[in-house]
């Protein structure tokens, strides 16, 4: 089962929400032992706002909750999926000639255990954060 409700920045309002209930994914290509029946159903919720601050300015703020469908027992090195949540911000400047757009993003998923099911050997305890930065520039001719 498969269901998106997403409203894109090409809708004109001031927020987008997204949720996506995801069905079992396939069986993991890396090698972590079990199978797409293994994992479960999973939902993901996005909310983002866009401020005009002016006709050059824009500034952007999101959140998101992830939850993964990957079990415990799948869990390695490679694979270390957790439930995450994730806070952006961003910066956009235009002109009718170009535009910048900057935004930074930290990923924040929890602490997670294999429990002592690894399918692969790899039992322990998994901890991660992801600080991004996001930058693009576009020229119109």
């Amino acid at each position: 089962m498969d269901t998106f409700f997403i409203a894109s920045e090409k809708v004109d309002s001031p927020s987008a929400f997204d949720l996506a209930t995801l069905s079992s994914a396939e069986s993991n290509s890396a090698g972590s032992g079990f199978s797409s029946s293994s994992r479960s159903d999973s939902s993901q919720w996005r909310i983002g706002i866009e401020l005009r601050a002016n006709q050059h300015w824009d500034l952007r703020l999101g959140y998101l909750e992830d939850d993964t469908p990957q079990p415990a027992a799948g869990m390695s090195p490679l694979l270390s999926d957790a439930d995450r949540k994730a806070y952006m911000g961003g910066l956009g400047y235009h002109t009718d000639r170009f535009r910048f757009d900057i935004a930074y993003e930290y990923v924040d998923p929890e602490t997670r255990s294999t429990e002592g099911m690894s399918h692969d050997g790899f039992d322990g305890t998994y901890e991660s954060e992801s600080p991004l930065l996001h930058m693009s520039f576009t020229l119109k001719f």
